[in-house]
């Protein structure tokens, strides 16, 4: 199959740095007004990747993850404060250098509560739409997470059932450096579209409106066989009240395991 024209490529390329580059500006320019209780804190994600390729453009993810928070500046560390689980199918597609991953996945949130041993708990939907660009050994990538909450516990009983919608846009940069060992550089904004106004907003239930995390990343991608890859990357996340007020960074280890399996019929 021939790949898209020369000029479309570069248009491709030109077009994902700017936004990169936008972006990051952006966040570098947000006002650093941090409140003075604002904490920091240290956490350690966990997370599996496994994606089943069941047709030739046709695959299904489940992703399993655990957060952990060891370490906070002011307050007690919550230990272990989240469970996730994203399972859905995914559909791809390529042409030369260009391609383009579509995935709906079902999302649960977990967070226990440390004092009465229970938890609360979000089912949402997640619409993942992923377009990449291999340039040699450069791979610009957009991803965008359309993240419906339609279930918070959290809520009031009449209020449990509702809608709530988030953006996560990450623009993602990586260099092959051998053909095992890949960097990694991204930066993902999180903005609160559609509150629910039947329900107090939570960032563990209904999430409110305005930009409230922005999270940047750096890590490497590590492929010892072709199925499995290991992707430890450094986040620095900051977390903002309502406005542009800062209450909370937070430095977080995440530990990727990537594995893929190939069952379409003619593999």
């Amino acid at each position: 199959m021939r790949g898209p024209p020369f000029d479309i490529k570069i248009a491709v390329v030109i077009r994902i740095a700017r936004a990169l580059t936008l972006s990051l500006t952006l966040c570098s320019l947000l006002p650093g007004s941090a409140r003075a209780d604002a904490p920091h804190y240290a956490r350690i994600w966990l997370y599996g990747d496994l994606s089943l390729k069941l047709m030739p453009n046709w695959s299904v993810d489940l992703i399993p993850g655990m957060r952990f928070e060891p370490s906070r500046s002011s307050g007690e560390h919550k230990g272990h404060y989240m469970t996730e689980l994203f399972v859905g199918p995914s559909f791809h597609t390529s042409s030369g250098p260009l391609s383009f991953r579509l995935a709906l996945w079902y999302y649960y949130t977990g967070f226990p509560i440390k004092d009465s041993g229970g938890h609360e708990y979000t089912h949402s939907l997640e619409l993942v739409p992923t377009v990449s660009y291999r340039l040699g050994p450069w791979t610009l990538e957009s991803r965008t997470i359309l993240h419906n909450i339609l279930y918070a516990s959290q809520a009031a009983a009449p209020e449990r059932w509702g809608y709530a919608l988030v953006l996560r846009q990450m623009l993602r940069i990586g260099y092959q450096v051998l053909p095992w060992l890949g960097l990694l550089l991204a930066e993902e904004p999180f903005l609160g579209l559609i509150p629910n106004l039947n329900a107090e907003a939570s960032m563990a239930g209904f999430w409110p409106r305005g930009l409230r995390l922005n999270r940047v990343y750096a890590g490497v991608a590590i492929t010892p066989i072709r199925e499995v890859t290991l992707i430890p990357q450094y986040i620095y996340e900051t977390a903002f009240g309502d406005g542009t007020a800062v209450v909370g960074h937070g430095q977080y280890l995440f530990l990727t395991l990537v594995g893929r399996l190939d069952l379409s019929p003619q593999s």
